[in-house]
């Protein structure tokens, strides 16, 4: 493959990318269809697609471009501990990520959701990947915003938790990532599962109890900084 190839497919790449991550902020659902079963016929039907039998490969390409921006991103946070490698990050974001979204999938049936687990698991890693990238993005403005002097000396005047934020910048990352997952989850799950608002709010706390202890699984095998450490270190005594 030539620089010119090479070149056009990393911009149609990255296009396609953004505008998915774009539409999914505005309008969280799956924008990667299930691969449909063949029917008793041997053709493929439209019915089949909510109960394809597996995942559609283009998301697995999607959440790589994903955690490869979003790691590359996060990296620029002042005061990060030193992340995985590059391909341990993609291996352990995909592994956890299929894990949250499976649990958060029994979450939903013992709500009495509708939605199959390949339904749940296509707008949730979608939804991961994007939020993963955005979150990213922004703990870097706040992260480097909180350094500038003036900025920093009223965090750390601002009391026992705004301090730990001027010291730790990386836990705006974790505050954000933890605010829209509890924003968009349950708009993203509400049309899969045909959730009512009662439903969606219910959701929001056991997801998010989810999403800590998958995070600490994580730290627990990196040594990486995860949501539960940068929660209990907002805890701690000055």
């Amino acid at each position: 493959m030539d620089l010119e190839k090479l070149t056009k497919f990393a911009i149609d790449t990255l296009s396609e990318y953004f505008y998915v991550s774009a539409i999914t902020l505005s309008r969280p659902v799956s924008r990667f269809a299930p691969v449909p079963t063949a029917t008793s016929e041997g053709i493929y039907s439209p019915r089949n697609i909510r109960l394809g039998p597996r995942l559609n490969p283009k998301l697995f390409g999607f959440l790589a471009v994903s955690i490869v921006l979003g790691a590359t991103i996060n990296a620029l946070i002042p005061h990060r501990l030193k992340p995985p490698e590059l391909l341990t990050s993609v291996i352990l974001g995909i592994v956890s990520w299929v894990t949250y979204g499976v649990l958060i999938h029994g979450l939903c049936k013992l709500l009495r959701g509708n939605g199959s687990l390949i339904d749940t698991l296509s707008v949730t890693l979608q939804l991961f990947g994007v939020l993963y990238v955005v979150s990213s993005f922004l703990g870097v403005v706040f992260g480097t915003v909180s350094q500038v002097p003036f900025v920093n000396d009223l965090l750390i005047k601002g009391g026992h938790y705004t301090w730990k934020f001027a010291e730790k910048p990386v836990l705006f990352y974790f505050v954000i990532h933890a605010i829209l997952l509890c924003i968009y989850l349950p708009i993203a799950l509400r049309k899969v599962h045909e959730f009512g608002w009662v439903k969606q709010l219910v959701l929001v706390l056991p997801a998010v109890i989810v999403m800590v202890f998958i995070s600490l699984a994580i730290y627990k095998s990196t040594g990486s900084l995860d949501t539960m450490i940068a929660l209990s270190l907002m805890k701690l005594d000055a």
